[in-house]
């Protein structure tokens, strides 16, 4: 016969035979002793069945043996004909609380169904957008050649429609800090011009050492201001000064000057103003028209200035430039480029390059004639690489730029250290650097000035 029974504090079921009745087993739940319960007096052996599988654990104590009628610790022996446990446990039925197991079910089906509902969406744009980024990736491959053709590509400073701007008077000179004195020089754009000519507006900032200076001593360094999307230009801000100082404490004149077509974050917003600041600076021929008119300047009207030591220089975008403005201006004598953008097509996206090439004419061109990477066998004067290890976006673009100048027998210095992330490790470490490297350069020979 079978003999059901419940533990009394968890209320597990069990069933067994009836050689386990009155013995003392463990619940295999909670733990707690449980006896297993005699007969009915009215029940007979013909009565008896087979038990269904089940676990507990035999309670082997002297109380449970003496209440058994079996010696203690007897508990792995069977009665005849029984059968044997394995290890002090029987085998019995084991029930299973179904509601509670189904309602956790349900529970966790639950919880990834609204995972899912969430995360899948992003999942299709994400998959969706890496489809259009491949298809605008093979559509302008396709163009590229047509596009831009290397044989068509200009080489030099186009100067055909070029005109210098009116200068305005420069501002009184301020101690900007002690030794040094700073001026600012506005360019003047024609009144009645609705539209400026490229390099006809901004402003140029001067740095000069403290002091007397004969004619022709002091070295120059050409700046621009850094920060810009590659597309569009870039006005002087006061927190440029950062990168325009340490020349001027090294005894060197400074000329920073602006950018044609400033994107401000506003007008980012706005497709006509984006539209307008990259015709602009494109007008400007990528910023290379405003170097060549602070070029201007710098020769014209600064006496104290050499004209054999002209170097340029920038940080980021304005070390793309720096290295464009040394490709195009044979008087340049040396450019110092820190994490510069050497490729344009690999920091200004494939997507964005196809959707403003119908409505800005030219805009291609970043990717050919003003591309720094295609240009390289034009430079003639040092150059001087810097970039920090950890600056993920630009150190193995830069280190390789630098490498494909060395075969190429280029006068180039590459210059890193292991940290300082993209700017930091300009400030510290770079500048003083490119500053010393400067010093070093012997005063070259004077070469025909082929530009008017």
């Amino acid at each position: 016969m079978v003999i059901s029974f419940e533990c009394p504090r968890c209320a597990k079921r069990y069933s067994t035979s009836l050689e386990w009745a009155g013995r003392r087993v463990k619940c295999s739940r909670c733990g707690e002793r449980v006896q297993v319960p005699m007969p009915p007096a009215d029940e007979t052996p013909d009565d008896q069945g087979t038990a269904s599988p089940g676990w507990w654990e035999e309670d082997d104590s002297p109380v449970a043996a003496a209440r058994s009628g079996r010696p203690a610790g007897a508990g792995a022996s069977s009665p005849a004909g029984a059968r044997s446990p394995a290890a002090g446990r029987i085998s019995s039925e084991r029930s299973w609380d179904l509601p509670r197991n189904l309602r956790m079910l349900l529970g966790i089906a639950g919880i990834l169904v609204i995972l899912g509902a969430q995360v899948y969406p992003l999942y299709r744009s994400h998959r969706k957008d890496q489809e259009r980024q491949r298809a605008l990736a093979a559509k302008y491959s396709a163009r590229k050649g047509r596009i831009l053709p290397r044989k068509t590509v200009p080489e030099g400073l186009d100067l055909t429609d070029w005109t210098l701007p009116s200068f305005g008077e420069p501002t009184a000179a301020v101690d900007i800090e002690p030794g040094i004195l700073f001026r600012e020089i506005p360019i003047l754009t024609p009144p009645g011009e609705a539209e400026p000519r490229p390099g006809h507006r901004g402003k140029l900032w001067l740095y000069l050492p403290g002091g007397e200076h004969a004619p022709h001593s002091l070295p120059c360094v050409l700046i621009t201001g850094a920060g810009s999307k590659l597309i569009a230009g870039m006005d002087l801000h006061e927190s440029a000064r950062a990168e325009h100082l340490p020349y001027a404490r090294a005894g060197m004149a400074v000329l920073a000057y602006e950018l044609d077509g400033m994107l401000t974050e506003a007008a980012e917003a706005d497709v006509k103003l984006t539209v307008k600041a990259c015709s602009d600076f494109l007008r400007a021929q990528a910023g290379l028209i405003n170097a060549h008119n602070a070029i201007q300047y710098a020769i014209r009207h600064v006496p104290t200035i050499d004209p054999e030591r002209l170097f340029v220089a920038g940080h980021s975008s304005a070390g793309t430039l720096a290295l464009l403005v040394a490709e195009n201006e044979p008087r340049v004598a040396a450019c110092a480029a820190y994490a510069p953008a050497t490729a344009l097509p690999e920091h200004i996206p494939l997507n964005a390059m196809e959707m403003l090439t119908p409505v800005i004419d030219g805009i291609a061109d970043l990717y050919g004639r003003f591309n720094p990477s295609q240009h390289d066998d034009n430079l003639t004067c040092p150059i001087f690489l810097f970039y920090a290890e950890d600056d993920a976006r630009f150190a193995s673009k830069v280190r390789a730029f630098g490498e494909r100048l060395r075969a190429k027998k280029k006068d180039v210095s590459i210059s890193s250290v292991p940290a300082g992330g993209h700017y930091e490790s300009m400030i510290d470490e770079g500048m003083p650097r490119a500053i010393e490297w400067l010093k070093s350069l012997p005063r070259r020979d004077h070469q025909p000035n082929t530009h008017p």
